[in-house]
């Protein structure tokens, strides 16, 4: 089995609902700027994540591997659709 570890995945501007969709697996959390998807991810997984990125077109601004003990699970930010 793969080791898993907690990543923060910025993407630029606020991704809309149906590319929240494609990170359903994901807490998502919006900051001014950025997107901010945040789990946790084996290699295979987080090249599949960026990969996913690539294919919605997003900008990949920021990828932030999280110190074990700090939560990636921030509560999701839901907002209507634009």
């Amino acid at each position: 089995m793969a080791s898993r570890t907690s990543y923060e995945v910025r993407v630029a501007g606020v991704i809309g609902p149906a590319a929240r969709e494609a990170f359903d697996d994901l807490t998502i959390r919006v900051e001014p700027s950025a997107t901010v998807l945040a789990g946790s991810l084996d290699q295979a997984a987080l090249h599949g994540l960026i990969e996913r990125i690539k294919a919605l077109g997003l900008e990949l601004i920021d990828i932030t591997r999280v110190p074990s003990g700090r939560s990636t699970s921030a509560r999701s930010t839901r907002h209507p659709a634009e």
